[in-house]
């Protein structure tokens, strides 16, 4: 059987008498983010055991750098020369207390499967239910922050009896839930205090891109969006991965009060760029949910998914634009390369007049 790439990027050393915890993850930005709940459990529940961490090429990193892991590996997905021996070298060969796969693909399950573990949980599938030692159903009732702890709940069966509507309805990444951190997490945040602004212009991030092409919205509709807020004096940013710099370019146009990071910053300097503004316009995409671990207030435009699959903003500062009428979606879980219909009507018809009182109306409230 072979695996993408796997790379270790960092060692370190661990006692041999504890044995470390694993969670996998190996799906896009957003998603790994999301998971930041989930691994605050594993240091507040498991303060001595080193906690590892799998995911894409790229991500490692920012998460080692929060304090929130000990040690990472990435999959390389473009690269898929090594083969499953190469894994074997690495992650097969620790002796694990707890390995949770939220990843549902088969290649993160059948590495869960062959991984050496006291606990191997996960969501229940036709493929995985011999070998988990605890499983729950994957429902789309909740947001998926609550689905990652109610794997969690598997092992900590107290888990939510202290979490209250009262407590959760002001939330952020970086706070939601009633979990300690260990005080690393802010080390690299420049948290933004929500201090009233002592003039009318704001720095606004602006983020076109997204891994999907149908979750993205017009490229007239953010180039509009730009030229209202630099015509109101506020500094523009655009952002984006590398990937993303064909959708920022798009956008862009010379004005000294815009400015295009596209492709420039690792996910540490996207978060403090993010910390030190005062609103985010995005698509459905992973800078959503970065903006939610500073509590960043955003405008988050849907189209191809619906809320109810659970992947909204996990953030209270955040209002969601979508089109509530439409038969056709969702068109699937995480949006298409293509409509399947031809219209992408989800997306364009919703109006750069929308987008923009959506975000005035934050910038007064924030």
């Amino acid at each position: 059987m072979n695996l993408e790439n796997l790379k270790e990027i960092k060692r370190d050393d661990v006692e041999p008498s504890i044995k470390p915890n694993l969670v996998i993850q190996t799906a896009f930005l957003g998603d790994a983010v999301l998971t930041i709940p989930l691994l605050k459990w594993f240091k507040r529940k498991y303060p001595d055991s080193p906690l590892h961490f799998l995911v894409r090429s790229g991500y490692g990193s920012f998460f080692k750098d929060l304090g929130l892991i000990d040690k990472f590996y990435e999959f390389d997905k473009a690269n898929k020369k090594e083969s499953w021996s190469s894994l074997s070298n690495n992650i097969l060969s620790n002796n694990y207390n707890l390995a949770f796969c939220p990843h549902r693909s088969f290649r993160s399950q059948g590495l869960l499967k062959n991984i050496t573990a006291d606990e191997k949980v996960s969501y229940l599938t036709n493929y995985n239910k011999n070998f988990l030692t605890q499983n729950i159903k994957h429902t789309s009732n909740e947001h998926e922050v609550y689905r990652l702890m109610r794997l969690a709940e598997t092992i900590d069966s107290n888990l939510f009896s202290d979490i209250t509507e009262a407590k959760i309805s002001n939330h952020t990444l970086a706070e939601g839930l009633p979990m300690s951190i260990n005080s690393n997490f802010k080390i690299l945040i420049e948290k933004h205090k929500y201090l009233p602004q002592t003039s009318k212009e704001k720095t606004i991030v602006v983020s076109p891109g997204s891994v999907w092409p149908t979750k993205k919205w017009t490229r007239e509709g953010f180039k509009a969006i730009c030229k209202a807020l630099v015509l109101k004096g506020h500094k523009v940013i655009l952002t984006g991965s590398k990937a993303d710099v064909g959708s920022c370019n798009d956008v862009y146009f010379k004005d000294d009060n815009l400015i295009n990071l596209s492709g420039q910053q690792n996910l540490t300097e996207l978060l403090k760029t993010l910390s030190s503004a005062q609103l985010l316009i995005s698509n459905d995409s992973g800078a959503q949910h970065m903006a939610a671990i500073v509590g960043l207030p955003t405008v988050s435009i849907f189209g191809p998914t619906r809320l109810s699959l659970g992947y909204r903003p996990f953030n209270e500062r955040s209002v969601v634009l979508q089109l509530s009428q439409l038969s056709c979606s969702p068109c699937g879980l995480h949006g298409q390369k293509s409509c399947p219909i031809g219209t992408h009507e989800c997306m364009t018809h919703i109006s750069a007049d929308q987008v923009l009182m959506a975000a005035e109306k934050l910038l007064k409230i924030y």
